[in-house]
């Protein structure tokens, strides 16, 4: 890996991002790479979260507040400083984050509004992303 490396301070992360670069290199966490907050959801099962709960996050994921948490405009809102700071450099920056947070950087990386993302994000996932300057992206799971 060149460049800067950013990883999200939970272990989910953090663990797979210290062995991806050993100590050659300098991690930096940077705390808005967290998962979007599900709430009072956090660490339930997908099968014990009620239903209908469910299906009101998937209606309007851009403004429903699973478990009383952040919505997707919300995590869009905590990105976007990182998005700017890391794009406006002209070197290369490796980004270990979570499913939510890995879409709405994709999306923005693709010239989309990042809370446009129409699917709710995962829970439990890692995702490394290389955004290239210029906003070019390459992506590992």
């Amino acid at each position: 890996m060149t460049g800067r490396i950013y990883c999200s301070p939970s272990a989910q992360c953090l663990t797979p991002a210290r062995f991806a670069v050993g100590t050659a290199c300098r991690l930096q966490v940077d705390p808005r790479l967290v998962e979007l907050d599900f709430g009072v959801w956090e660490e339930v099962p997908w099968d014990v979260t009620p239903k209908g709960e469910l299906d009101a996050w998937a209606r309007d994921p851009e403004n429903f507040r699973p478990g009383g948490g952040e919505s997707v405009s919300m995590l869009q809102k905590r990105l976007m400083p990182f998005w700017q700071e890391v794009t406006g450099q002209e070197t290369d920056a490796t980004v270990v984050t979570h499913g939510g947070p890995s879409k709405i950087l994709m999306a923005l990386a693709e010239g989309r509004n990042g809370a446009s993302v129409t699917r709710p994000c995962c829970q439990d996932v890692w995702r490394r992303l290389t955004l290239h300057h210029r906003h070019k992206l390459s992506f590992d799971k």
